[in-house]
């Protein structure tokens, strides 16, 4: 199921409390960038998507519109988890720089969900309204130390990048360590109960 989106003019009002010189357009790209960054450094956006393979081969999974991947989280087939290629002769997956996902399977009649870690293209106009809701005000200092650290501009103020910076960094690791401690509990899962799957 698709995450529920927000757009990114959204985070206007909240970047206008710390930058208000800056022309929108510039502030809509420094929030574009800060989200980017974010879901790059976090992993926090994930989508799944059905891939239906009739025999060994690579395959690419949807994913939504404006978004490109950045690394596969898992595979999973009738709730059975499949590893990452470690040397198996059948039933691992890999993945290539480009979303791609070589699937080897001993069973092509039921298909395989891949949950991949996604983030905004250059022309993105949403996010996953998750950052929205939990992040607001991180990734708005994001943005701002972006606009703050350009030199030359009426909005320069470099004494302030530091201090916004750090506030960006706190939340993504935060956010980063969320998604981990959330494989981490589903790995004990499957360790604690077998027959779950992963």
């Amino acid at each position: 199921m698709a995450e529920t989106t927000e757009s990114l003019s959204s985070f206007m009002s909240a970047v206008n409390l710390h930058v208000m010189a800056a022309p929108t357009p510039v502030k809509m790209h420094a929030i574009r960038q800060a989200v980017i960054e974010f879901a790059d450094r976090s992993l926090y956006w994930q989508e799944d998507a059905n891939v239906n393979p009739s025999e060994a081969g690579t395959y690419t999974p949807a994913i939504p519109a404006n978004t490109l991947p950045i690394e596969v989280v898992r595979v999973t087939q009738n709730d059975q988890g499949i590893p990452r290629n470690i040397g198996r002769s059948t039933d691992y997956y890999s993945q290539s720089d480009h979303g791609e996902v070589y699937l080897s399977l001993s069973d092509y009649s039921s298909p395989v969900t891949v949950t991949m870690a996604v983030k905004p293209s250059q022309n993105a106009t949403v996010v996953a309204k998750k950052f929205y809701d939990q992040y607001l005000d991180a990734i708005a200092s994001g943005a701002a130390a972006r606009l703050f650290a350009q030199p030359g501009k009426d909005w320069s103020a470099p004494n302030l990048v530091e201090y916004h910076n750090s506030i960006f960094t706190q939340a993504h690791s935060e956010a980063a360590r969320v998604v981990a401690n959330g494989y981490r509990k589903r790995v004990h899962q499957i360790e604690t109960n077998p027959l779950s799957g992963w």
